[in-house]
């Protein structure tokens, strides 16, 4: 038994190496190009400081969640779990449901009426 053990740690070390280079991590800001005419994309793109995605993807799918940066606040939303697919057409949208953004948005359209 305790010949194993060297043979298990080395597996064990060389499998997590394999799991390491398979996930990486990286973000990305949304530019104006992004997600044109969606409501309320679009005007959330157009009326905050910047809008970011973060994620992880592997073989199949990605987790990703999105910041809104503004002037007086920042939001982030909850991490979802989305097909490599409609992440690489739309990430915002994928990453950022509809609700949650239009709740966004409404904050920001009232935060760019009260500082003007």
């Amino acid at each position: 038994m305790k010949k194993a053990t060297p043979y298990i740690i080395m597996f064990l070390m060389i499998s997590l190496m394999f799991l390491y280079f398979e996930i990486s991590k990286a973000s990305a800001e949304i530019s104006r190009d992004h997600e044109k005419g969606e409501y309320p994309y679009t005007r959330l793109v157009n009326h905050t400081d910047s809008i970011k995605v973060f994620f992880t993807e592997n073989k199949k799918d990605v987790t990703c969640h999105v910041r809104v940066i503004t002037p007086l606040r920042q939001w982030q939303s909850e991490p979802v779990t989305v097909s490599k697919l409609v992440f690489e057409k739309t990430p915002l949208m994928a990453c950022l449901p509809r609700k949650n953004a239009q709740g966004i948005y409404a904050h920001v359209w009232a935060e760019n009426i009260t500082v003007q």
